[in-house]
């Protein structure tokens, strides 16, 4: 330890200490906290400070809370597996296009052009947008009958779609919402 303070990365390891150290608690104790919680049957209904592994308490249940994860349905229609696919799925589709697309407009914004102000201005609004504002104007977008995306596909002979009732479509539909909302971030 002495040795470590005498080299020439004393000072960045005493700047950088603390905020490690915080993060390591901040982020430490929640997990294990968790960690302990899993093993009880603690819930809403039975919502008391377990203490460790809950066999104070009468709470621990072992390994049955995971078992039951992975063997019966998480949802009514969709168990474990399902679901980390399609979260699996979502992530790799959505940071491939907010990557690739954002990559593409910075460097399409980054040479000399008229109206580039412009142009990054009306590229950047999805962003600036408050999200929660965003996905209710896109809700309407994708309604079977009024909305204007099957209206404008149906000009080019696609469509209509059910994006907000079949599974498939309104998994596409959130994904290129998300994609919309998340390229011009990584264009910045």
């Amino acid at each position: 330890l002495v040795k470590l303070v005498r080299t020439k990365y004393a000072v960045p390891i005493m700047l950088v200490a603390p905020a490690a150290l915080g993060l390591a608690i901040l982020i430490g104790y929640p997990l294990l906290w968790e960690l302990n919680v899993s093993f009880t049957n603690m819930s809403l209904k039975n919502f008391k400070n377990p203490g460790f592994l809950g066999i104070e308490q009468g709470m621990f249940v072992g390994l049955d809370n995971y078992i039951e994860v992975f063997t019966k349905p998480v949802l009514k229609l969709t168990g474990f597996w399902q679901l980390f696919a399609q979260t699996v799925l979502w992530t790799s589709i959505n940071v491939f296009f907010h990557v690739s697309l954002g990559m593409a407009l910075a460097l399409l914004l980054h040479r000399k052009m008229r109206g580039k102000g412009i142009y990054r201005a009306l590229i950047i609004l999805p962003w600036a947008v408050p999200q929660v504002i965003a996905l209710l104007i896109w809700r309407t977008e994708y309604n079977y009958e009024y909305g204007a995306v099957n209206q404008l596909l149906g000009m080019i002979g696609v469509g209509p779609f059910p994006w907000l009732s079949d599974p498939f479509w309104n998994f596409s539909a959130m994904v290129i919402t998300n994609v919309w909302l998340g390229a011009p971030f990584m264009m910045v």
